[in-house]
């Protein structure tokens, strides 16, 4: 039995580097102005990833385009989005098996489009859109797939000519 123990106690620790980078990774992006771009791009095994941008502050800027792309396996990964005004375009894509996800996309104004996709194996994934405002003309698309996920889904919108669009498979 105690080869058994040291055996098993061996394999284990040698496998432990194996399983993670381990690393704490935060991306904080905040703009003022008009046509800007944010992109934040967050990848590797067992981390813990947390990207904010934040764009059109104090209601200043149009034409905005914020991206956070985060993926890897066994990650904790959260995502969050703030844009002002129209024209704006939020995405955020979260990946990999074994995963946590959490992705938040808030937009308010007018001609808006949010759009929020989770994928992998063994998953669990949260996805939430706020569209307020003015909120005219403004779309939101969540897409939750991969197999043996836990997934949840939200969306909020006020205004006219909305579009909102929910598919989890």
């Amino acid at each position: 039995m105690k080869n058994f123990v040291a055996v098993s106690l061996f394999a284990m620790l040698a496998a432990t580097p194996a399983l993670a980078d381990g690393n704490t990774n935060t991306s904080n992006i905040d703009q003022i102005g008009a046509n800007l771009v944010a992109t934040a791009t967050q990848e590797g095994s067992g981390n813990t990833s947390v990207s904010n941008i934040d764009q059109g502050l104090f209601g200043v800027g149009d034409n905005l385009l914020a991206t956070v792309t985060q993926g890897g396996t066994d990650n904790v990964q959260e995502a969050h989005i703030k844009q002002n005004n129209s024209d704006n375009t939020g995405e955020i894509s979260q990946g990999g098996d074994g995963s946590t996800n959490y992705g938040f996309i808030g937009q308010d104004g007018i001609e808006n489009e949010a759009t929020l996709t989770q994928d992998g194996v063994g998953t669990s994934n949260s996805a939430e859109i706020h569209q307020f405002g003015t909120g005219g003309l403004n779309v939101a698309t969540v897409t939750q797939g991969g197999d043996a996920n836990f997934n949840v889904a939200g969306v909020g919108q006020n205004g006219s000519g909305l579009t909102a669009t929910v598919n989890q498979h």
